[in-house]
């Protein structure tokens, strides 16, 4: 069975959070995803989730970076307090929503800043989040990010896979962004079959303009049919950018659907 989950920060906004959730529940979807969830009372995300029965997904952590270099603090050097700090800003929220897991962007290192040690202090960091978080039984995302939108970005899908591999804890997986892989000149069916050992999560957007399934070339038959050859049964998370209204541009979940 297709389980569906909105991301409630890019979908239905023109509402209120709360909102949101009974909105995505009226709509068929089954859970939420929402970034950066330490911006927003807790109190809400509770209120929506028992009005709605909707759990939580996915959120982000050590996500927003002021100095524009793209989302993330997880592989920039001497940041590595600021990371701690957004790490630890999100653990409140653990017990009371049942979250399942936390993205942590790797950011775009500044010139200069070598790949070797960028890549170490990415490794540091994500251990650190790995034990704190453990004990809560939340595990820790990392998601490669085009370089189209985002030039520079530090992770992208080998690399990321090389992570997973060398840390070597079960509860790091590869949040799989069918849109951030299809912006890099990939086949997202493909790189789902080789990476299926390595992902935990996986989100859908069309490419390009980042709008509704079926609004851009992704072949999603082909997503659909790689992701039933490799057993992923969990959630996917629509995480686009609404054309319009969000209710008007719903149609692509019954095509989904007629796929699986």
């Amino acid at each position: 069975m297709l389980k569906l989950s909105a991301h409630i920060g890019y979908l239905f906004t023109e509402r209120p959070l709360v909102d949101r959730f009974l909105a995505a529940r009226d709509a068929g979807f089954v859970s939420v995803d929402l970034s950066d969830v330490a911006r927003y009372p807790l109190v809400e995300i509770v209120e929506g989730m028992r009005r709605s029965g909707l759990p939580f997904q996915q959120t982000t952590a050590a996500a927003l970076n002021a100095d524009g270099r793209g989302p993330g603090l997880a592989a920039l050097p001497d940041r590595e307090a600021e990371f701690q700090a957004g790490c630890a800003a999100v653990l409140n929220y653990f017990e009371a929503t049942g979250l399942r897991w936390v993205h942590l962007p790797s950011g775009t290192p500044a010139p200069g800043i070598s790949l070797a040690r960028s890549y170490a202090t990415y490794l540091d960091n994500l251990r650190h989040a790995l034990e704190l978080f453990e004990p809560h039984g939340v595990g820790v995302l990392i998601e490669p990010i085009n370089r189209v939108d985002f030039p520079g970005y530090f992770l992208d899908l080998p690399l990321a896979r090389r992570v997973v591999a060398e840390v070597g804890n079960p509860n790091l997986r590869i949040l799989f962004d069918v849109y951030h892989v299809a912006m890099e000149g990939l086949d997202p069916a493909q790189m789902l079959r080789e990476s299926r050992a390595d992902i935990g999560h996986v989100q859908i957007a069309d490419a390009p303009g980042r709008h509704e399934p079926g609004t851009g070339n992704i072949d999603f038959a082909a997503v659909m049919n790689a992701l039933a050859g490799i057993a992923y049964d969990d959630c996917i998370a629509a995480e686009y950018l609404p054309a319009g209204r969000t209710e008007d541009g719903l149609g692509w979940m019954k095509a989904l659907l007629a796929l699986r």
